[in-house]
């Protein structure tokens, strides 16, 4: 077996070289956030460590990739995907990961970090990579955006904003399906943007729009008009959300606002199922809907 481990650089490292004056001013003014940080980074150090002892007593082979430098090649030849991070670094590298190699999740941070797709930490890390077999596995479903007809992007782990690059300014569209939508005029809309996501990333940024948990079983996709009044989550069974772009200079946002794609004025932007993704560990058992 081949292990891939993608990690990420603490913010402790990331501001104290920074190019810019005022973010390494910052660190240097001190206090208990800088302690909080300095604390942070030394405890990712750690699980790294951790992580990669386990490897070696389990007699893996691997190698260390940062998530900035992530690509599909750079994973080739692996069985298996660890990420060592939170959720941010889980996500990176689920776009790159396709749906025969299984991935991991350890959580770098527990006090700082929500961690949901991570099924350890640094101290459940060699017990679980030991017995690796045994673990129990979560198979969710990805989504996949289209750009007239033409797909795009890589596979979305959680959702799909399509917005005006300017939070400030509105955004227009036409949805085109589910059908199910009210006909005609009110099909068109000035807002926010549209959010799309995935059962999976129901209880990320969809949530905190007050969206619906779903169970990560679920294959239907939930969608949300941002920025109106009276506008509420929709769960939608009929296998995509489309809409055509009536914004001069769109933006189709993928998992954050890292990888983007353009949708200008007239262009259809369709979201389905895609890809699924193997992950280690009982996810369903995290996200009680009870």
């Amino acid at each position: 077996m081949k292990a891939a481990i993608v990690y990420k650089i603490s913010i402790w490292e990331i501001y104290k070289d920074s190019p810019d004056e005022e973010t390494r001013a910052y660190l240097e003014r001190g206090g208990k956030n800088l302690e909080t940080l300095q604390r942070s980074s030394e405890i990712q150090k750690e699980t790294l460590r951790k992580t990669l002892s386990a490897l070696e007593d389990a007699g893996i082979d691997h190698q260390r990739i940062y998530r900035a430098e992530l690509t599909p090649e750079s994973i080739a030849g692996a069985d298996l995907v660890i990420s060592v991070g939170g959720d941010g670094t889980f996500l990176e590298a689920s776009h790159v990961v396709p749906p025969e190699i299984p991935m991991l999740g350890v959580n770098s941070d527990p006090e700082r970090s929500v961690g949901f797709f991570a099924a350890t930490d640094a101290g459940g890390i060699g017990e679980m990579i030991a017995d690796l077999d045994a673990q129990p596995r979560t198979e969710i479903t990805r989504l996949q955006a289209f750009v007239e007809g033409q797909m795009v992007g890589p596979p979305v782990l959680n959702d799909v904003l399509f917005a005006h690059p300017n939070p400030a300014a509105t955004s227009r569209y036409r949805l085109l399906h589910p059908s199910d939508d009210p006909p005609g005029e009110a099909r068109r809309f000035r807002n926010s943007g549209l959010l799309i996501c995935s059962a999976a990333g129901s209880s990320g940024w969809m949530y905190q729009e007050h969206g619906m948990l779903m169970q990560l079983d679920d294959q239907r996709m939930q969608f949300l008009h941002r920025g109106m009044r009276e506008s509420r989550p929709t769960l939608t069974d009929s296998g995509q959300v489309e809409i055509e772009s009536l914004t001069r200079r769109g933006v189709v946002f993928i998992d954050g606002e890292r990888t983007r794609v353009p949708l200008t004025l007239g262009q259809r932007l369709s979201v389905r199922p895609g890809a699924a993704l193997t992950i280690i560990g009982d996810l369903a058992a995290k996200r009680d809907l009870d």
